[in-house]
């Protein structure tokens, strides 16, 4: 008789059914599908704030170097914003060049302008693939405007005409919301 009792109790005992395993993967499923999705939306907006912050950084440099020596450094020898991992590249062109690093940002202006005005144009790509810039209208002297614009933009994005007075327009915006 115990044998028997022992017999039906290991028969209960035997483990999961195959449904019970199909719903709990049905649900490791639902709960993946989606953490995924917002992971990898957290993961962009990351690298587009990276750049947009490597930005803001060499034009913190540039502004200081400028204050200074009243004109814009523009070249990567004379910039210390190596010293915050961010490499520089001089852009001969007013356009982003293909980055090999989303780390690095791309430098264009002139300097001293007969309006007494200095152009800097700073250009960035992030991992995602948007470009980014901040285009800088410092003045020399007192009758001249100072002026910072920002752009962001999913498609080739290319520095504001150098003009007397620059010709700023879409997607360049003063607020930083351009940046999206």
């Amino acid at each position: 008789m115990k044998r028997l009792v022992n017999r039906d109790l290991l028969r209960d005992d035997a483990g999961y059914s195959l449904i019970e395993l199909m719903v709990v993967l049905l649900i490791i499923g639902a709960l993946l599908a989606i953490a995924i999705p917002t992971f990898m939306n957290a993961k962009s907006g990351a690298e587009d704030r990276t750049i947009q912050s490597n930005i803001q950084s060499a034009l913190t440099n540039e502004i200081i170097y400028h204050h200074n020596k009243d004109k814009f450094c523009l070249a990567t020898s004379c910039s210390s914003s190596a010293n915050f991992g961010i490499s520089l590249a001089q852009a001969s062109a007013e356009s982003v060049p293909t980055p090999s690093d989303p780390a690095t940002v791309y430098v264009y202006g002139l300097n001293n302008t007969p309006s007494g005005q200095s152009y800097l144009c700073l250009l960035g790509q992030s991992g995602t693939g948007k470009q980014f810039g901040i285009f800088e209208l410092a003045s020399t002297n007192s009758t001249a405007t100072s002026a910072t614009y920002y752009a962001g933009s999913s498609s080739s994005l290319s520095c504001p005409t150098f003009t007397t007075p620059a010709v700023v327009s879409s997607p360049w915006s003063s607020s930083t919301s351009s940046w999206g």
